[in-house]
């Protein structure tokens, strides 16, 4: 899986492999955020014990500059497709409803605008490596 992303001042290169045969279905989820102050955000997390780097994520701000951030973005679907993206440091607490939810019952695509405190555009996904 490869995928290319691009802002303003910066593009992102995401590629997955496997270095061996695997067993079974590994869940994977993806953020992608662009926010209209020119700032964007993206994080990857692979919640497996034998993964290299179980998740990671990057913040620039409207110059392009790295924005220290942890790593562990919390997402959370709930009721009336409602969704939040939680970053806890810096402390950001995002939410959007899915524009794609009579597009994709299975909810492996989420994409919704966000308010304040940073208005923009997120898109959630969640897929599997096997």
């Amino acid at each position: 899986m490869v995928k290319i992303i691009s802002g303003k001042k910066i593009a992102w290169f995401r590629q997955m492999w496997v270095s061996s045969p695997v067993s079974g279905k590994h869940q994977m989820s993806s953020v992608l955020c662009s926010f209209n102050n020119g700032s964007v955000l993206y994080s990857v997390t692979l919640p497996e014990s034998d993964a290299v780097r179980a998740s990671v994520a990057s913040w620039r701000d409207e110059q392009g500059k790295a924005v220290t951030m942890s790593q562990f973005l919390t997402v959370q679907g709930g009721a009336d497709n409602h969704w939040r993206i939680r970053v806890p440091a810096p402390k950001v607490d995002l939410s959007l409803d899915n524009l794609l939810d009579k597009i994709d019952i299975g909810q492996q695509r989420i994409l919704g605008f966000t308010e304040a405190p940073l208005p923009g555009i997120c898109a959630i996904s969640f897929d599997e490596i096997n």
